[in-house]
């Protein structure tokens, strides 16, 4: 369960530092790692149990999405400079992916309460069932933020992760239909104004180019 937890915390920091410099990539890749170290030796001098220890490491990642997102954002803008200004590089679009980040994280949040604190009654099946649901939750929530966080330099890649994340949340949670597909409406529209197109393909009729007044 340690070596998942380490594993998964890996995997979110190489998701959400790929495509900057190197030398920013590689700095807080390092940082984590180092942390992590530092943990693991900091539980074996108090003997905590291996468990109690993946549980910590997961729930500081959980906590810490949010921070690591508004980090990418910042460092990904700084990375950028001098380029042209964009919208899609504006202070109200950085604000919108950090509140779809948020709004996404709770979701998760709530596919992992399931997974790993509520257990069900496992002699009529109903936590195994809890867990994948749980899982699916997590996952549905979990394709929205890295969609959001990649949407910048793969837009159909992000828009693509936003959308199937976004759907299965409104499937897996459909008693909750009301509230969750304006805000899955709202997470798609940052993801398309996030990968670069802010403006919807006009369905105006083009003059034809063929033809004169008789």
């Amino acid at each position: 369960m340690l070596s998942f937890a380490i594993a998964l915390t890996r995997a979110w920091t190489a998701t959400y530092t790929r495509g900057l410099p190197a030398a920013s990539r590689t700095q807080r890749r390092e940082e984590i790692d180092c942390d992590l170290w530092e943990h693991q030796r900091l539980a074996g001098l108090e003997r905590e149990p291996h468990l109690q220890t993946a549980l910590v490491v997961l729930l500081r990642l959980i906590a810490g999405i949010p921070a690591d997102i508004a980090w990418r954002v910042e460092t990904g803008s700084g990375a950028r400079s001098g380029k042209e200004t964009r919208m899609n590089d504006s202070t109200f679009v950085k604000a919108a992916v950090i509140i779809g980040i948020a709004l996404s994280a709770l979701i998760f949040f709530a596919g992992m309460g399931n997974l790993v604190f509520l257990t069900g009654d496992w002699e009529n099946g109903s936590g195994f069932v809890q867990r994948v649901y749980g899982l699916l939750v997590a996952l549905s929530g979990g394709a929205v933020i890295a969609g959001l966080v990649v949407g910048r330099s793969k837009p159909k890649l992000g828009l693509s992760l936003v959308g199937g994340g976004s759907l299965g949340t409104i499937v897996l949670m459909f008693w909750i239909f009301m509230i969750t597909i304006p805000v899955s409406a709202v997470l798609v529209w940052i993801a398309y104004v996030r990968a670069g197109k802010p403006r919807w393909p006009s369905t105006g009729a083009r003059p034809s180019a063929t033809g004169s007044a008789g």
